[in-house]
């Protein structure tokens, strides 16, 4: 009776340890994938991040365009208004 109790003993041990043995398997694994799925999601974040400056960097140069062509049109309408007064003191040197 005593070696059946042993033997009871042993193979409990020895699924009790396999089953340690197992879950720190896995555990470890676990482990690996949730590290690389971590790394992919920094790397594409940090993709997202590097196109978002690129695109910023790009929206300032297209608003500095921008702001030249106000100062463009704030020209041609001040040499529209120069060519009226021209033409106006030549219309007024042709009437006298």
């Amino acid at each position: 009776m005593d070696t059946e109790i042993i033997k009871a003993l042993i193979g409990l041990i020895g699924v009790c340890v396999g089953a340690i043995i197992g879950y720190m398997g896995k555990s470890k694994k676990r482990s690996i994938n949730d590290a690389k799925k971590e790394q992919k999601q920094n790397d594409t974040m940090n993709l997202l991040l590097e196109e978002m400056n690129e695109i910023k960097k790009r929206l300032d140069e297209h608003n500095k365009y921008a702001e030249k062509f106000s100062d463009i049109d704030k020209t041609l309408i001040s040499i529209k208004k120069d060519i009226q007064y021209i033409r106006k003191d030549i219309d007024e040197k042709t009437n006298k």
